[in-house]
């Protein structure tokens, strides 16, 4: 299938027109800039809004909000696949503090543990709203609050649909690049209970989506098998997890892992090998047919979910840590 991608001229001259002798150059937009960009240019519109540039569609040109003088050329191109050629960091290659599992959060995170407390009576239509509004006070908070308008208005698109079109479109809006999954995950990580009330519905979705989809719609999707993070770690670190050898541990966010080695591999110091042993316990979920990037063959692991920390070794200069879900 043909995709619509949107680029930027990013020349240090970019009005030059070849009198510099500098060979052009561009630069995609955002995975959500481009869909705004695209909707409004299949809906004939002459001009669109991001949360940097205004963008005019007429002229192919995009306006620097702060300085109107400041403007680049703009295209339109059609792609048959994505271009990605490894994975990317900020998603796999993040780093995670190792926690203990404390008995009143099996199977949760803190963070999870007082979000269900205080919310255990929220329905399923008012969890998309209020996911939806947090997104947006979040959003703004970071300065991508065009961004955070165009997922929430998805979100709240998505709560009168059918549980598998439901799903898809959570794990669609998870795996865009965003800031979207990269606050809600140093949030988890960083078990912030400030941002309880604005983060927490959608947490609540995507990981409860994800069990249904997994143990209701399509048993096929609970993965169990080898799955891989390649990730820096100072030497520090890397004691922590020698430290803990033989014992149990857990990370506190959703956590992104990949079938392909490979790719993992191409990060970083430390390669995490993590065996999934367990087939029929929703611990971890094969998203890739769902993704906005399904060549990084991602499962998801959700948060909370207990490990063993079975090895650590060095070889040739990188060490690899071999963890078990049991």
């Amino acid at each position: 299938m043909k995709n619509s991608i949107w680029y930027w001229k990013s020349n240090q001259y970019p009005w030059s027109n070849g009198e510099l002798h500098e060979k052009e150059e561009w630069k995609p937009y955002s995975d959500i800039e481009n869909q705004i960009i695209e909707e409004a240019f299949v809906n004939n519109e002459s001009e669109v809004e991001l949360d940097n540039y205004m963008i005019n569609l007429q002229q192919k040109i995009q306006l620097n909000k702060n300085d109107k003088t400041k403007q680049r050329q703009i295209k339109r191109s059609l792609n048959n696949n994505c271009t990605i050629q490894c994975l990317r960091d900020e998603r796999f290659s993040v780093p995670h503090q190792l926690c203990e599992p404390f008995k009143e959060y099996i199977g949760y995170s803190k963070f999870f543990h007082e979000w269900n407390n205080k919310y255990v009576n929220e329905s399923g239509g008012d969890l998309f709203e209020s996911a939806a509004q947090g997104i947006v006070i979040e959003g703004g908070k970071v300065g991508k609050k065009v961004e955070a308008q165009w997922i929430a208005k998805q979100l709240v698109a998505l709560k009168e649909c059918h549980v598998k079109k439901v799903t898809e479109g959570l794990i669609s809006l998870y795996t865009l690049e965003t800031f979207l999954y990269k606050l809600i995950n140093k949030t988890l990580r960083d078990e912030d209970l400030d941002k309880l009330d604005t983060l927490g519905p959608f947490c609540a979705l995507l990981a409860y989506y994800l069990m249904y989809l997994s143990l209701q719609h399509d048993p096929n999707l609970v993965y169990h098998g080898l799955v891989y993070r390649g990730v820096t770690l100072d030497r520090g670190q890397i004691e922590q997890y020698e430290r803990a050898l033989g014992t149990i541990k857990k990370w506190t966010s959703f956590n992104s892992a990949s079938k392909n080695r490979s790719l993992a591999q191409i990060y970083g110091n430390t390669l995490i090998i993590i065996q999934i042993q367990r087939p029929y316990s929703v611990y971890a979920t094969e998203i890739a047919s769902y993704s906005y990037f399904p060549i990084e063959e991602e499962v998801l692991i959700l948060p909370g979910v207990r490990f063993l920390i079975e090895q650590v070794e060095c070889i040739n200069g990188k060490y690899n840590i071999h963890l078990i879900i049991q």
